[in-house]
């Protein structure tokens, strides 16, 4: 189950070639353990934490996430040349809102391209949501002034000074969504979102994924 999205992005954003300009795949892990991603979660946030056991702590809870397989929280990562380069988790809640767990990249190929199309299977999975809230490590400036620029606000910063909160409301607005859908597909004020029903979001993704690899 691949998601391939480089192509979109180059022709969107005309972002610097680097990364970017090579091949990478967006996955939804199915492997026995999350082992190569606790790795690369550990190298990608190894500085903020280093006289104590919080980041392995932390990845602790997304194992245990992981082997519950409850169907509401997922877990995916990009691929480059066999190594995962970039992981994340995210739940899917009622009402079209998502919490993202946690998102980390592999430093030595940091690329802003990287980042959203990680976030861009919030999208793929649950194309009608409205609110997201993300966890991430605010010593990682690059990543925090892309978020800002893509439109998350900061609202708090609850796990002990390195990670904090963001949020944002998708609505017309929303930068990131502008880069996806375009301008004109999203509506509201900020505050409210499509009621319609919840995406099934296993089922839908799949299907997603197995028409695109048939055209």
């Amino acid at each position: 189950m691949k998601k391939r999205f480089v192509g979109l992005m180059v022709l969107l954003t005309c972002l610097p070639l680097g990364l970017v300009g090579h091949e990478f795949d967006i996955e939804l892990i199915l492997s026995p353990d999350l082992r190569k991603e606790r790795d690369l979660f550990m190298r990608s946030h190894s500085f903020a934490d280093q006289d104590s056991d919080f980041l392995s702590d932390e990845f602790d809870k997304e194992e245990l996430a992981y082997k519950d397989q409850n169907g509401q929280t997922l877990f995916f990562h990009a691929i480059f040349m066999d190594e995962v380069i970039g992981y994340i988790s995210f739940d899917t809640l009622a009402d079209h809102k998502v919490h993202v767990r946690h998102l980390a990249i592999d430093k030595e190929m940091y690329e802003p391209v990287l980042i959203k199309e990680l976030l861009f299977t919030v999208f793929q999975v649950v194309p009608q949501v409205g609110f997201i809230t993300l966890v991430a490590n605010l010593q990682q400036v690059d990543i925090i002034a892309l978020l800002e620029e893509l439109g998350f606000e900061f609202v708090d910063k609850p796990q002990g000074g390195i990670f904090g909160t963001y949020e944002l409301f998708v609505n017309n607005k929303c930068k990131i969504c502008d880069v996806l859908y375009g301008s004109d597909f999203w509506y509201g004020n900020g505050y409210e979102w499509d009621s319609g029903l919840h995406v099934p979001v296993l089922e839908d993704f799949s299907d997603a994924d197995d028409n695109a690899g048939n055209e």
